[in-house]
Formats: C-alpha cells, structure tokens, sequence
C-alpha cells in the first residue's frame, strides 16, 4: 500500500474539523431562541392540506397556511408516523382562517425558487404555541459527529502505523 505524505494527514485533519464546525452549526440552527428567527404577525386567511400540486408525497401531512398580506403560503409538517421528525407542538388543525398568530421562520432556502415557505420554526396564538419544529436535525448532527469520530480514529490509526505522515 502506498503511503501518503505528511501533508495529506493535515489536510485530512483540516477537513474533518471543518466537517466538525459545519455539523456544529447545524446543531445551533435548531437551538436559537425564537427571538433570533424572523418573524411576522398576521391573519390566516386560509388552511388546506394541500397548495397547488404540494405535497409532492406524504398528501395529509403537510399544513399550507395562506397568511393576508404575505408572500407565500407556510408549508408545516404534520406528520407523526414511527422514523418522522415529528414536530414538538403540533395544534396546527385547532388554527382557524382569521386567527391573528405570530410566526417564527428562517430563510433556509432559495424562496424565490418555492412557492412556498419553508422552514417555519414556530407559530403562536396569544403567547401560546400551536406549532413548533420537531429536532430533525439532531439525529442527522449525531450520526454526521459519529462519522468524523471514527474517521478521525482511524486517521490517527493509519498514522501511528506509518501509513501516513511520512514523505
């Protein structure tokens, strides 16, 4: 088997730690208090199942919430199934067209590309949540923190057996 050089070690190193600070920010995403998400206060003007030809999949597990005077619809998931990110509130369905309710989002994707908005942290009505975003991304953050752990173990392995870090 061929050896790698020194320099290989380090730029291993350099891109699980990058790895590492990227997954990290994942983690923060989903733990910062609604106060540092966007938000908006408005009027349902409408709630369906379905918005145009959404959901792609899954049809019943998915809210579109049409809001007076916003841009586009809000897309939640509803869905409950075993192996779902759940949310951790889920009173969408007690929500009625002319509800005043306050929404906590985050521009996570190219919206202009959407016809709808995704990413919806929170929904309140009078301080009181009515929807809240499951941990989806924990368990991807774990699993992604396990991957660079192995590798970094057996980046160290190959190491000390000389496989790596010689010229």
């Amino acid at each position: 088997m061929k050896k790698l050089s020194h320099a290989h070690f380090w730029e291993y190193l350099l891109g699980l730690g990058f790895a590492a600070f990227l997954t990290l920010k994942l983690l923060y995403q989903q733990d910062k208090p609604k106060s540092e998400h966007l938000h908006i206060q408005r009027r349902i003007a409408s709630i369906a199942k379905t918005y145009q030809d959404l959901p792609s999949r899954d049809a019943g597990k998915y809210r579109y919430l049409t809001l007076e005077n916003f841009d586009k619809p809000l897309e939640l998931f509803v869905g409950h199934d075993q192996f779902e990110f759940a949310p951790e509130v889920d009173k969408v369905d007690q929500l009625k067209p002319g509800d005043v309710i306050d929404v906590y989002y985050e521009d996570i994707y190219k919206e202009e590309e959407q016809s709808v908005r995704r990413g919806v942290y929170t929904i309140e009505k009078n301080d009181v949540p009515f929807y809240k975003e499951g941990d989806s991304r924990k368990p991807l953050a774990n699993g992604i923190m396990g991957i660079i752990v192995l590798t970094l173990i057996g980046l160290l392995y190959l190491k000390s057996k000389g496989w790596i870090g010689e010229r």
